[in-house]
């Protein structure tokens, strides 16, 4: 038996005497198979249709599995050499082209676009179905052709038209120094005689070297711009997307905003992780995916300008959502200001309760002589006349009343019965403290001076009473300081209070009470976030000067919820670039669907618009030549709204990667040949 190692680690066996045809055809056939069911089950992402459009290719390969021999695998390899590895796509758009002369000539021109991009890809397919089968059964032969038919044509192409780039200059003036010193060692090489007369050819064959070396890279160029202007017309006329052009495009953005994929990677991956996964590529590149996203958004009548449009629109819907739960977590605020206020409340209640109880424990009759002094300071001679001044006074009176009832059994209440009971007069002074509340809360700031009088005073007889009454107390403020923090914090918002203010506050805070503040903070601040209006930025508020620099001080991690306000503020942005023309890209639309003419070259012709109508004929010569079309912006667009950097610009990466070995050996190649004919 003859044993087969295949890729993946599994051995395959034949019987004595196989072939080497007839066991790759068998490798293939099992290779097709496990491919097509892997797709259809699922453990292969392919659509439907490539399954069944691969199933056809393997099998159509399959039969043509065998050695081509060595003449069919030397045309292959040329054919794609000659062209730079484009011949599968300039052949296939010469079909489509010849296809569709022959309609035109027939009279058949109903559905002769599909006809075309049908012709197109099945011919392109068939031209890499060929040179993979040769280079798999004659590898060798295959690429010796290849470099050899790179060869060719880059000799001959010096007079082609250029493309210029940012690169190219500094390949010629590599190709120009690899000359150069091949040339000099080819020159002391082939010299005859002593070292003079071989260092003087070196010399000569040097310069000579150069100047086929900086060639070399400005004929492979101007190979390059003579596909484009083979293919891309078609791919644009038959509205072929081209992910190769749509992954250029990315790149070339790339470069403008001064990022790699990897950099742009990396930022939408940690917009990602931090509760943002709608930060997209175009987010990332800033001002420049914003203007590519813009540019595609706003040409009529385009699929890609709904699509952008429904997930612009969408995300910022979702907005008020983002920005309320950063702030929530920012500030450690996941419930209301008044919720927090309540449970403070109980809280407070539920310790007092407990230690009041210990306090009543033995506690002394209460002496109010002290407080009814404070009073009677106050009301003077009105004291027990039953006669009140202003407010104060009135408010007052009433508490003096519950701590010294008058006697009625006495003519004329000629004296009172003062309140000693220790409960009562704790549930005075707890009653007292529920109106400073209010008038604090009220502004009325004299009133709330004059009843923490009365409260002071109460605080003392209570504690005269019974000793543990004064760490009662105390636990009883501390717990009010930090519900009071709650309304400082509420307070802060306004832009009356200067950051710098609210800074120094919360330096003196306990913890207890700067989560309070936080919680209070946080209130009117997500209110306003989810009361704005609809399409406005909710995120720009939050940037100001005061609101960024609370929340400097503030805010848990303060610069995670800067990098949240700023990415927010970015996607507001991008949407409002791509949207924000809409109304007049509708127009458009609706001009175009009603057959308009206003926006033809041939209707700015007949108006004597002519240079309105050459610039209209020479936009749209340029969109042909670059491949550029509906189809092909839909791909950018979804790679401007992509979460994958690096996928969308792989096509162009493959194909440059797939180019560099076969374009060096050809630059050598040249150099060579520009060398041996100076001889």
């Amino acid at each position: 038996m003859i044993a087969v190692e295949l890729p993946d680690g599994r051995v395959v066996e034949f019987p004595d005497g196989t072939s080497r045809d007839d066991m790759r055809a068998a490798m293939n056939k099992l290779a097709m198979r496990e491919r097509v069911a892997a797709a259809k089950s699922g453990t292969l992402q392919m659509e439907p249709a490539a399954v069944d459009r691969q199933a056809g290719i393997d099998m159509a390969a399959e039969q043509n599995m065998r050695d081509p021999g060595a003449g069919r695998a030397m045309l292959a390899g040329a054919t794609r050499g000659a062209t730079f590895g484009f011949g599968d796509e300039i052949l296939g758009g010469m079909d489509a082209v010849v296809s569709a002369g022959s309609d035109i000539l027939n009279g058949n021109l109903s559905g002769m676009g599909g006809r075309m991009a049908d012709r197109y890809s099945s011919f392109r397919d068939i031209v890499r179905d060929e040179y993979e089968n040769a280079s798999f059964a004659r590898p060798k032969t295959t690429m010796g052709a290849e470099i050899v038919g790179g060869a060719i044509p880059a000799l001959g192409g010096a007079g082609l038209a250029v493309k210029a780039g940012t690169s190219l200059p500094m390949r010629a003036g590599l190709g120009a120094a690899a000359g150069a010193g091949e040339g000099s060692l080819y020159g002391f090489g082939t010299g005859e005689g002593g070292a003079g007369n071989r260092l003087a050819e070196a010399g000569k064959m040097a310069v000579i070297g150069a100047a086929g070396g900086a060639a070399a890279p400005l004929a492979i160029a101007g190979l390059g711009a003579a596909k484009n202007a083979v293919v891309n017309p078609v791919m644009s006329a038959l509205n072929i997307p081209s992910d190769l052009n749509a992954s250029k495009a990315i790149q070339k953005m790339l470069a403008r905003a001064g990022m790699s994929a990897d950099d742009a990677q990396r930022a939408i991956t940690q917009a990602a992780d931090e509760g943002q996964d709608v930060f997209r590529l175009a987010d990332a590149l800033g001002p420049t995916g914003q203007r590519g996203l813009a540019g595609i958004a706003r040409q009529p009548s385009d699929d890609a300008r709904r699509e952008i449009a429904d997930f612009l629109t969408q995300r910022q819907g979702g907005q008020a959502d983002r920005l309320t739960g950063f702030v929530a977590n920012a500030l450690e605020a996941p419930d209301t200001a008044a919720a927090r206020v309540a449970a403070l409340t109980k809280a407070r209640g539920d310790a007092a309760g407990v230690a009041y109880d210990a306090a009543r424990t033995g506690a002394a009759p209460v002496d109010v002589r002290g407080a009814l002094d404070v009073i009677d300071d106050r009301l003077g001679p009105m004291s027990g006349m039953g006669v009140t001044g202003d407010g104060i006074d009135k408010t007052l009176s009433t508490f003096r009343n519950r701590l010294a009832a008058p006697d009625t059994k006495l003519p004329n209440g000629a004296s009172a019965v003062e309140l000693s009971d220790f409960d009562r007069v704790l549930k005075v002074k707890q009653d007292l403290g529920d109106e400073i509340g209010a008038a604090v809360r009220a502004g009325r700031n004299n009133e709330a001076r004059e009843l923490m009088k009365l409260q002071a005073a109460l605080d003392q007889s209570l504690e005269g009473a019974s000793p543990a009454y004064r760490s009662a107390n105390d636990e009883f403020a501390k717990a009010s300081r930090v519900i009071d923090a709650v309304d400082q914090g509420k307070a802060a918002v306004s832009g009356r209070v200067r950051a710098d203010d609210t800074a120094a506050s919360w330096a003196k805070m306990t913890p207890e009470q700067q989560r309070a503040f936080r919680a209070g903070y946080a209130d009117p601040v997500i209110a306003r976030i989810e009361n704005a209006a609809e399409g406005v930025n909710k995120a720009r508020p939050l940037s100001s000067g005061k609101t960024g620099a609370d929340m400097g001080t503030l805010a848990v991690d303060p610069e995670l919820i800067r990098r949240q306000i700023a990415r927010e503020n970015t996607m507001f942005e991008t949407g409002n670039a791509a949207l924000g023309g809409s109304k007049t890209a509708d127009n458009l639309a609706d001009a175009k669907d009603m057959g308009a003419l206003s926006q033809s070259p041939i209707w700015n012709l007949i108006s004597g618009n002519w240079g309105a109508a050459g610039r209209q004929v020479m936009d749209r010569a340029a969109s042909a030549a670059t491949g550029s079309n509906p189809a092909t912006r839909e791909l950018i667009a979804r790679a401007l709204l992509s979460q994958n950097p690096n996928v969308a610009v792989a096509p162009a990466a493959k194909r440059a990667a797939m180019l560099e070995g076969p374009r060096q050996a050809i630059e050598a190649m040249i150099r060579s040949g520009t060398l041996r004919g100076a001889q």
